[in-house]
């Protein structure tokens, strides 16, 4: 459950969401707009998922999320609540390449699967090291991040995404993931600013 943060309306979302400011270094803070290092959280779902009775946090994973303030943010939500943090990176094949067997997968299957199970180690290593409490799933899956997102919020307490921020007075910068939990998870939202030079860091 989230608690000891002010909420806010948030404008053209139902009665029900509410938004509040989390510092990404775990205080609570808030900007308006979102141009500080707040993680901005929307509250929205279910009676579960609002008491925190499915005891997971979710986390999605993307190409500049390695050691990100997202992937920092979740493990201390995480044992903060003592959930289990279930890590999530999708992959999807290029329209152009070709399908493999349905009995028979072949290398480019493989290959997705490494690169994902890969990107997803890189972004969570260091994390886990420094909190061995925090139950890690790892998941590996084909398909559309935001759809496979979705759905699994249903049986999340916590959806964490990160968010790009560039430098100076303008607000996070909100891709399609975050823009489509923010309007369609079955849980809280959480969405973590991350500063360009460290996406360009982060980069691989």
């Amino acid at each position: 459950m989230i608690s000891g943060c002010a909420r806010w309306p948030v404008p053209g979302s139902g009665p029900n969401t509410r938004c509040t400011g989390r510092g990404a270094d775990g205080g609570s803070s808030w900007r308006q707009g979102g141009t500080g290092s707040a993680a901005v959280i929307v509250v929205r779902g279910d009676r579960h998922a609002l008491e925190a009775r499915h005891g997971r946090v979710l986390l999605g994973i993307g190409p500049y999320d390695v050691d990100s303030p997202a992937v920092r943010f979740a493990f201390r939500e995480a044992a903060a609540r003592d959930a289990e943090l279930d890590v999530v990176c999708t992959w999807r094949r290029s329209p152009h390449e070709p399908v493999d067997h349905m009995v028979l997968p072949g290398d480019a299957t493989r290959d997705h699967e490494e690169q994902a199970k890969t990107l997803l180690g890189k972004a969570v290593d260091t994390a886990a090291r420094e909190h061995p409490q925090v139950r890690l799933r790892r998941t590996t899956l084909e398909g559309n991040a935001r759809k496979v997102l979705t759905e699994r919020s249903a049986a999340a307490d916590l959806l964490i995404v990160g968010a790009r921020r560039p430098g100076g007075p303008i607000g996070m910068e909100l891709g399609r993931v975050a823009h489509r939990a923010l309007h369609h998870a079955l849980c809280p939202v959480a969405v973590v600013p991350q500063h360009h030079g460290a996406l360009a860091q982060a980069a691989p």
